[in-house]
């Protein structure tokens, strides 16, 4: 699965968001609710001026045609997400691996193991994790017991659970994305393409 290029940098990165639940309001006033069980991460990124005598920028926008005409799925950096682009704000270094603890997880937490033993705020909220190929965000703070165990808090729900003892990532995180729409330039002036934005969306596999 190709990464998706860093060479050429976003002049501005959305925050990550994740679509809402159904939600539908009847001719009464009564609010109906549902929530979705698979949901994935979206977000934008724009670039302020692309110029077509500069090779690292048409490398860029060669890759970027090429991956939304073949629907190219996509590794993909979280530029401005702790545990992705960004060092992670969870303390603690693990000697090893971090890993699903338990089979059989579903809901707003996930058990994990590995941790060093005791460490306060191994976890912290904003943080990004990846669990065999599916992104969760730290929700809130979370510490290891003494036996290196933290419970950790995710964003969205775990719906399809992971197998145990399944690798938990918490650092250089990636998204399996795809380029969801054709970009768009809205005021173009040789030799330059001005305000490509992009926008992605997470792939659940």
């Amino acid at each position: 699965m190709p990464a998706f290029p860093r060479t050429v940098q976003p002049n501005y990165v959305s925050a990550l968001w994740l679509p809402t639940g159904l939600r539908q309001r009847s001719h009464s006033g009564k609010i109906q609710l549902r929530n979705t069980q698979q949901v994935g991460f979206i977000w934008k990124e724009t670039w302020d001026l692309l110029n077509v005598k500069d090779v690292s920028d048409m490398g860029l926008m060669a890759f970027v045609r090429n991956a939304f005409n073949r629907q190219v799925i996509l590794d993909t950096s979280l530029l401005l997400s702790p545990g992705s682009g960004l060092t992670r704000n969870g303390q603690g270094t693990p000697s090893g691996a971090i890993t699903v603890d338990g089979a059989a997880q579903t809901g707003s937490n996930l058990d994990t193991t590995g941790w060093p033993d005791d460490q306060t705020n191994a976890v912290r909220a904003g943080d990004l994790i990846s669990v065999e190929n599916r992104l969760f965000e730290v929700s809130a703070d979370a510490s290891a017991n003494g036996d290196g165990d933290c419970v950790i808090p995710v964003t969205p729900n775990v719906f399809d659970s992971p197998a145990n003892g399944a690798t938990v990532t918490i650092s250089a995180v990636t998204a399996r994305s795809m380029i969801w729409k054709l970009p768009a330039f809205p005021t173009n002036r040789a030799p330059s393409y001005y305000s490509m934005t992009l926008d992605f969306v997470e792939v659940i596999p």
